[in-house]
């Protein structure tokens, strides 16, 4: 994905750090990884969207443009 960025440190953590906790889905979601456990199948991650940047505040995604590209199984 292309993602404009709304502040240099997000662009700094998406694109630099080595593991990082935040990341865009195949779909363009912005997400965030809150926690991990482990799970007789390996280690198992906790992701949370983000709306709003967390370094300067800036309004991201909502929760209607998430819900029209959030893939569901089931």
């Amino acid at each position: 994905m292309d993602r404009k960025f709304c502040c240099s440190t997000l662009r700094e953590v998406m694109t630099e750090l080595p593991s990082p906790s935040f990341f865009e889905t195949d779909d363009g979601t912005l997400m965030m990884t809150v926690g991990t456990v482990e799970t007789e199948d390996g280690l198992g991650y906790f992701d949370q969207a983000v709306m709003f940047c967390p370094f300067c505040g800036t309004g991201l995604q909502t929760d209607k443009s998430i819900a029209g590209k959030v893939k569901h199984n089931g």
